[in-house]
């Protein structure tokens, strides 16, 4: 099974070894400005990127923008690397970039602001080669014009049903990530092969059972949804859950008797904390699973997806650090916000 893979994951390999460390990480954990954190990012692998960036005149927005290119140089050096059943997971990450790009324009289309802001301007990165159609988004035109910008893409429908005024920011973003996990949960049954169907089931199943219980937890705690209203937000995917455990969380009497439910799962570990953040144990576990499928299985696809979700993370921490460092929140309040170790 491991020769097709032997290439591209000696090149993983090597890409993971220029990752940041966790001396890294306390390092920038201490910078007291944006230009701090730039000077020693210089010092690093993202330094190729940032040979014509002042440090001492640098916003916040246009550093993330400089670390995210060294995002899309790994993914585009595997891309053209990869064979073509490889290429068909690495769409799945270009796909994921995209459903990113329309939740920061849809907040700020929420957020009264205007619906393409410069610093969503997807022209100098990966997005170039979508088919997101982003001459139709109006600047200051209404979300129509975002639906219509998507008439090509698997996110139209979804879209469309937002429009209609059914949906807000939150309701949204639960179904962007709906569309993006059928569709890799689709691909893993059709095109992996056999012997790795498995494995890389157990990897994305378990990611999609604990979006599924935030979902019901979020829905509960935050917006009392009707049990029917909750149930078009969730990935119809069962891995671990059974539907009957899902209909039993979705439709407990209380936000306490939903969580009782959800402990009684092998994803208890999101409840874990007498004061739980769902959202942020949901990150360490995701982190935690990529990090664990990279170590143990290599030459596989689950090694291809595992790395390039590590990479996520850490460009995820490093907008933390640059934003938490901006507006001067202590290094220890940061670090319980980034994943590591």
């Amino acid at each position: 099974m491991g020769n097709q893979y032997c290439a591209i994951s000696t090149k993983l390999q090597g890409m993971y070894a220029g990752y940041l460390t966790d001396e890294d990480y306390m390092q920038l954990l201490e910078k007291k400005s944006v230009g701090e954190i730039c000077v020693f990012l210089k010092s690093t692998v993202y330094a190729p990127f940032l040979e014509d960036v002042n440090e001492y005149d640098i916003h916040r927005s246009s550093l993330e923008q400089h670390l995210d290119r060294k995002y899309e140089d790994e993914y585009s050096r595997l891309y053209t690397f990869a064979n073509l059943e490889q290429k068909k997971l690495l769409q799945f990450f270009f796909m994921e970039e995209e459903t990113v790009f329309l939740k920061k324009i849809l907040r700020d289309y929420y957020n009264h602001e205007s619906l393409l802001k410069s610093r969503n301007n997807p022209e100098n990165g990966i997005l170039r080669h979508s088919k997101i159609d982003f001459s139709a988004i109006r600047q200051d035109g209404d979300l129509s014009s975002l639906v219509n910008a998507c008439r090509e893409t698997p996110y139209y429908k979804s879209l469309q049903y937002a429009a209609s005024g059914n949906v807000d920011y939150a309701g949204i973003c639960m179904l962007l990530d709906q569309v993006f996990f059928k569709m890799l949960w689709r691909y893993q049954k059709k095109y992996l092969p056999e012997e790795e169907k498995g494995l890389f089931a157990e990897y994305i199943g378990s990611l999609i059972d604990s979006l599924n219980l935030s979902w019901i937890y979020r829905c509960k705690k935050y917006f009392s949804l009707q049990h029917e209203l909750i149930y078009t937000y969730l990935i119809p995917v069962f891995y671990r859950l059974r539907k009957e455990d899902i209909a039993r969380m979705v439709e407990a009497k209380s936000l306490e008797e939903c969580i009782q439910e959800m402990k009684k799962t092998r994803y208890c570990a999101l409840f874990a904390d007498a004061q739980f953040f769902i959202e942020h144990n949901f990150k360490r576990q995701r982190y935690a699973l990529a990090k664990k499928m990279f170590r143990l299985h290599p030459r596989t696809m689950t090694e291809i997806y595992a790395m390039l979700e590590l990479k996520q993370i850490e460009l995820q921490n490093l907008d933390t650090i640059i934003e938490g460092v901006r507006y001067h929140i202590s290094p220890e309040i940061i670090r319980e916000q980034i994943c590591i170790g």
